[in-house]
């Protein structure tokens, strides 16, 4: 922690006008408090339950401007910690704390590098997706995508370059859906497509177009030879028929998702679907037929 007499620099009464905290010696100061309060917080132990309420610590920075703490905060990635203006406009200030929130609210739900919804946003959307299935007898796909041969572009090109591949795969799966389907990096090089209102064989002409457009994209390198990346895809889907758990959707995929990878790669791969059996033999012939009628 700070020595006490910096602090009291620090602490003084907004009023006095002695104080610069725009000195690097000052900024440098208030820095080493502030991580040193977050480290302590990320070392300690696992704190109890707060039944859903916020904890607030307040530290006054006589004299800081809105201006320089922005700066300051961005710079030592302390964007987290929210600063009010006090005898100011209140306004702009509120604002801003608005506009904090919103941001934190958007990362919270959403992977940095590609901007798609992360695991945790898509597990909730998927979750919403199959208990409206149920309510309205709707279809419902999911899809799994999985870069083929991923590790290879990293070892030979680097990992900047395969953080490029990722976020044109982002992009092209952008391109594809619909404004209401959702699209999620689960982890790694595994990326996820929620398709409501699609039932299996209209997911798989999507999901077709998607690797195959994403496979016509180019990729350089210092000067080599232009390079394309293949990607493998898992479908599960299912009728609203059926009360489906999440995590058996999840796994369903993944069983077409290795199939797809077995089969060679570069290719997608349905899954059966559950709540077929639910429909009556006396309306239909065989599996194919009940695939055909209820999936398209």
């Amino acid at each position: 922690m700070p020595e006490a007499n910096n602090l009291d620099m620090l602490r003084q009464d907004a009023g006095v006008d002695e104080v610069e905290p725009e000195s690097e010696a000052v900024l440098e100061e208030l820095a080493q408090e502030l991580l040193s309060i977050q480290e302590r917080f990320r070392l300690g132990a696992k704190p109890a339950s707060s039944g859903g309420r916020a904890l607030a610590l307040l530290r006054l920075c006589p004299g800081l401007t809105q201006e320089q703490w922005t700066e300051f905060s961005e710079r030592l990635g302390l964007e987290h910690w929210i600063s009010i203006s006090l005898g100011a406009n209140t306004y702009p200030q509120a604002r801003r704390l608005q506009q904090m929130l919103e941001k934190l609210s958007y990362d919270s739900d959403h992977d940095p590098l590609t901007g798609l919804a992360n695991r945790r946003a898509f597990d909730r959307a998927l979750d919403m997706e199959l208990e409206r299935s149920r309510r309205h007898n709707s279809p419902l796909a999911l899809a799994i995508l999985d870069l083929d041969n991923f590790k290879s572009v990293n070892d030979t090109y680097g990992h900047a370059m395969g953080d490029k591949v990722l976020e044109r795969l982002a992009q092209v799966m952008n391109d594809h859906k619909r404004r209401y389907d959702t699209a999620g990096r689960l982890g790694g090089e595994e990326f996820a497509l929620l398709l409501p209102e699609v039932g299996s064989i209209k997911a798989e002409k999507i999901l077709n177009r998607l690797i195959r457009s994403f496979r016509e994209q180019t990729f350089t390198h210092e000067g080599r030879a232009p390079f394309s990346v293949t990607a493998s895809v898992g479908v599960a889907s299912c009728l609203g028929r059926l009360e489906i758990a999440p995590q058996a959707m999840v796994e369903l995929a993944d069983q077409a998702l290795y199939r797809a990878k077995s089969m060679g790669k570069n290719r997608v791969v349905a899954a059966p679907i559950p709540d077929m059996e639910r429909v009556s033999d006396k309306t239909l012939v065989h599996a194919e037929e009940k695939r055909f009628l209820f999936s398209a």
